[in-house]
């Protein structure tokens, strides 16, 4: 319920519960405002609480609360719902269950596979129109069945028909998506190379099986494909399966993000095929002879070819989900260097950052539903085994604010568990830096904070998000959807 969320995570609240057979839908509280003598602005209420549901109606003119668009959007779906009820008494049923399952495939726990961080493709629609359509056929219906029986025209046929088509095209598609790419080093000491591993996921909502084949139709500058180059994909009606595309790179052409975009698409027979894009996020942490200073301030930091990470996506926010978002990310990036004894890494985060938030100035973070809240901050994650297990128990994680305060664990500590937790007591070095339009972090971590796993390979799993408080926006490097916290949507460190 919070203003990140799109539209259909309000409407389909009501419906989810009606799955699981709820009657409550239990909410935050709806006007926690500033307080009063502060300006109660919707700006202001949503800084000191983002789920908020009302605002004062005094800075409109009015003596009574403001409902927000979300508030709007839960009560369409409480409306949906009354009208499920009246189909059902009108001895409707069959189209109650058809449009339901239409709307909400799985809810709950039925929304996770191995564990509480590990989602499946979002169980509803991912715009209103499905909801306005299934509104349409519902009252469509109820005054069919209370006018009682009479023959209908063939353009009333027409039209009924039409809607039934677009709500079935609209709910029961076939996606396509790049879970992650992990890059392996099997190369020598003289020549670099590499195999690139892509996990991708396919989810046949279509009550018919599907059967076809991924591939890469063009591939990047030195890459090129391991045989056989193709996957063959068979999915049950209604299922989800998990495929993997492999490539041999000799190079990574990764210009100055390091990300190399890869085109795959699945093939359908007559069907018209569906293109993803697999992001392979790769940097290399330059070796150097003289470390630098640990103090915030990245002037000491050499320029070098291939160790900046940029291009950051946004997991949730305004922008989240727009190829090309109309309210960009402020900059983000990330650099990285070694030497014998220790990992550099810093980040060049723009944007002033919001330190009036509680917690600004603690090493306290709070997980909503995947999403690190507790101020700015930014979190280097970390996979020396760049395993791709998928549980965020193999992580090294390190979180940031711009106070310099920090703080370390193995794995996430999230309510309710999603993996194994430990403290990391690892003797890292951490400065922070604030300036008028950016802040900035260097850190210093030994290889020996990661035990003997740190010598063992070449190319380790990395991530690094960033949360800004003042817009609620989370962004990755490795571009995930959904779950930063996985291994296996993690990029690539490599460690020369």
């Amino acid at each position: 319920m919070t203003v990140p969320a799109p539209p259909p995570a309000q409407r389909i609240l009501p419906w989810q519960a009606r799955r699981l057979g709820a009657e409550v839908i239990r909410l935050r509280p709806v006007d926690r405002w500033p307080d009063p003598d502060a300006v109660r602005s919707p700006e202001n209420c949503l800084a000191f609480d983002a789920g908020v549901l009302l605002y004062p109606g005094s800075l409109f003119g009015l003596s009574h609360p403001v409902p927000s668009v979300r508030l709007k959007h839960l009560r369409d779906g409480l409306e949906d719902i009354a009208r499920l009820r009246l189909l059902d008494d009108h001895g409707l049923s069959y189209v109650t269950e058809m449009i339901a399952k239409g709307l909400v495939r799985y809810a709950g726990t039925e929304a996770y596979r191995t564990h509480l961080a590990d989602g499946r493709f979002p169980g509803w629609p991912a715009s209103l129109r499905p909801f306005e359509l299934a509104r349409d056929i519902m009252t469509d219906a109820i005054t069919g069945r209370i006018a009682g029986a009479k023959e209908e025209s063939v353009s009333e046929r027409l039209r009924r028909t039409v809607a039934w088509r677009r709500f079935i095209d609209l709910t029961r598609r076939v996606r396509l998506r790049a879970d992650g790419a992990r890059v392996r080093y099997v190369g020598d000491r003289d020549t670099f190379r590499a195999e690139i591993e892509a996990a991708l996921s396919v989810d046949n909502a279509p009550r018919t099986p599907l059967s076809g084949r991924l591939r890469s139709p063009r591939l990047p500058p030195g890459f090129h494909d391991d045989p056989p180059g193709e996957t063959t994909v068979h999915a049950p009606p209604g299922g989800a399966v998990r495929a993997t595309l492999r490539w041999i790179a000799d190079g990574f052409a990764t210009g100055s993000a390091g990300i190399v975009p890869v085109t795959v698409v699945l093939e359908r027979g007559e069907a018209e095929p569906i293109e993803t894009t697999v992001r392979v996020a790769f940097v290399t942490a330059v070796p150097i002879d003289t470390p630098p200073l640990i103090d915030g301030s990245l002037s000491d930091w050499p320029p070098a070819l291939g160790n900046v990470a940029g291009d950051f996506q946004p997991i949730t926010g305004p922008s989240c989900g727009d190829n090309r978002p109309k309210n960009p990310s402020p900059r983000t990036l990330a650099f990285f260097m070694r030497d014998a004894d220790a990992l550099y890494i810093a980040v060049n985060a723009e944007g002033r950052p919001d330190v009036s938030h509680p917690l600004a100035h603690s090493n306290v973070v709070v997980y909503d539903d995947l999403v690190p809240r507790g101020g700015d901050l930014v979190e280097i994650l970390l996979d020396p085994l760049n395993a791709g297990t998928r549980s965020p128990g193999d992580l090294f994680h390190l979180t940031v604010k711009p106070s310099g305060a920090y703080r370390m664990e193995r794995g996430l500590r999230t309510d309710p568990p999603c993996g194994p937790w430990e403290p990391w007591p690892a003797d890292v070095q951490v400065a922070a830096r604030v300036a008028a339009d950016r802040w900035t972090v260097e850190i210093r971590i030994p290889f020996s904070s990661f035990g003997d796993v740190a010598r063992t390979h070449t190319i380790w799993g990395m991530n690094v998000t960033r949360f800004e408080e003042s817009s609620l926006r989370f962004t990755t490097w490795s571009g995930t959807r959904g779950n930063a916290y996985d291994p296996l949507a993690l990029g690539n460190l490599y460690l020369p």
